[in-house]
């Protein structure tokens, strides 16, 4: 028979039933002491939440360069800066907005006073428009009066977006997002060793952060032939769409550069993102249930797909005018021409030996009547291009329709059984304040009379 714990202790260190109580009383005390003590040092350790009832204080230093002293002058950069720090004041955004900033020493300070107004629970927003260039695989941004004749000047007349990078990380941000327009294809590339076209790709930033640049690592961007440069243009028009991620934005902001780089040039600028963000940001508001923000996105993209459909239909329209218009005035010209190509082959016929100016005519008249159809060509050519972009649309458009329905048919869904589990939850609660109201009032007995 096994003995008790206590038995095979020599008699001095028996502790007999009152004192194994007391012993475990004090084990217990202690062991409640270390966890009350875990508890509050992690919970002062730990960082505290923000305020969810407080929109996140947003910050933004946008930087606009243009007049470059030897670097030619860049309209879009300012108008982009410009539009867009507009555009931010508008969606609730303390915007530091910069154009033109001549010197290094300038610009530090700017991105100082941009550093100092951050802090825990803000929003940064860090946008450049102008040249850059890249050194050995480093990103700089380059200030208008920037004397640069020899690679070691990059480093004491520009300013390194890993330093940037750098003062928005220490400030502590929730969310940073570093915004460059800057691949343009700058004059200094050629003329140094090891700098090279573009920006190079980005392997350091701040975590939680989101780098979009207007084209691929080591490409150049165009400046679009607008207002706006390609990048800024689709940015502006979607960034105060409400319910619009950051990541969505960024997505619509990629597919309107590049159906609009090709429809320029004929090559797609591809904007590229390094992000290393889990949470949701949007520029106008993110309110709503995920399943609402997906619909009014999907509603968005929907919209959007009918009004390029009826504006492609109108081209169109137009485009079937434009034709009949040249079918038939090139008709009438063509018989024209061919009345005075006859009657120039008729003098041509009773000369014996055809005059020059004669055959320059004769040559005129067959080249206009060539260039008729070609005219007519081109307009058939366009309007098989409307047909075929009418035919993505509608097929985009078909799947948006599917998808919204299958997002809305999932929203109720959704809603359903969020009402049924708060019934069920209203339902338990009920059941127990019964129980416990019957627990606290025994129910009434009859006392009955004595018997006589």
């Amino acid at each position: 028979m096994t003995e008790p714990f206590d038995a095979v202790l020599s008699p001095d260190y028996r502790l007999g039933d009152r004192g194994w109580r007391l012993v475990w009383l004090k084990c217990l005390a202690l062991m409640l002491g270390l966890g009350a003590a875990i508890l509050f040092s992690g919970a002062s350790a730990e960082a505290a939440p923000i305020d969810a009832t407080k929109a996140p204080k947003k910050i933004a230093l946008v930087v606009g360069n243009s007049a470059y002293a030897a670097g030619g002058y860049l309209p879009n950069a300012l108008n982009d800066a410009e539009d867009l720090c507009a555009s931010l004041k508008a969606l609730g955004f303390d915007a530091i907005c910069v154009t033109n900033v001549k010197t290094r020493r300038e610009f530090k300070d700017r991105v100082f006073e941009f550093s100092k107004r951050l802090g825990r629970g803000t929003i940064a927003l860090f946008y450049y428009a102008g040249h850059g260039l890249q050194l050995d695989g480093e990103n700089y941004l380059v200030p208008i009066d920037a004397k640069l004749s020899a690679p070691p000047d990059i480093e004491d007349e520009t300013i390194s977006l890993r330093y940037v990078m750098a003062q928005v990380d220490q400030a502590g941000s929730e969310f940073s997002m570093f915004m460059l327009d800057a691949c343009r294809n700058n004059p200094w590339s050629r003329g140094f060793r090891n700098v090279s076209r573009g920006l190079a790709g980005v392997t350091e930033a701040p975590v939680g952060s989101i780098v979009l640049f207007a084209t691929a690592a080591n490409d150049v961007a165009a400046d679009g032939d607008g207002r706006n440069g390609m990048l800024t243009k689709h940015v502006l028009e979607h960034m105060r769409r409400p319910g619009v991620t950051v990541e969505q934005m960024i997505k619509q902001v990629s597919v309107g550069v590049q159906r609009d780089s090709f429809a320029l040039s004929g090559r797609r600028q591809t904007p590229f993102l390094y992000s290393s963000f889990t949470g949701q940001f949007c520029f106008a508001d993110c309110g709503g249930s995920p399943e609402d923000l997906e619909i009014a996105h999907l509603r968005q993209e929907r919209d959007r797909l009918e009004s390029a459909g009826r504006a492609l239909v109108a081209e169109r329209a137009e485009q079937e005018r434009t034709i009949a218009q040249l079918t038939a005035a090139g008709r009438k010209r063509q018989l024209e021409l061919e009345e005075k190509i006859r009657a120039a082959e008729q003098r041509s016929a009773s000369e014996r030996t055809p005059s020059e100016s004669l055959t320059r005519e004769l040559n005129g008249y067959r080249q206009q009547i060539l260039q008729i159809e070609e005219e007519r060509q081109s307009q058939l050519a366009a309007r098989r291009q409307t047909d075929e972009e009418l035919r993505r649309l509608r097929t985009d458009a078909e799947v948006m329709v599917r998808k919204l329905a299958e997002a809305e048919k999932l929203s109720k869904r959704v809603a359903e059984l969020e009402r049924e589990k708060a019934d069920r939850e209203r339902e338990a609660k009920q059941d127990g304040a019964a129980n416990r109201a019957t627990k606290q009032d025994p129910p009434n007995r009859t006392v009955m009379p004595p018997a006589m």
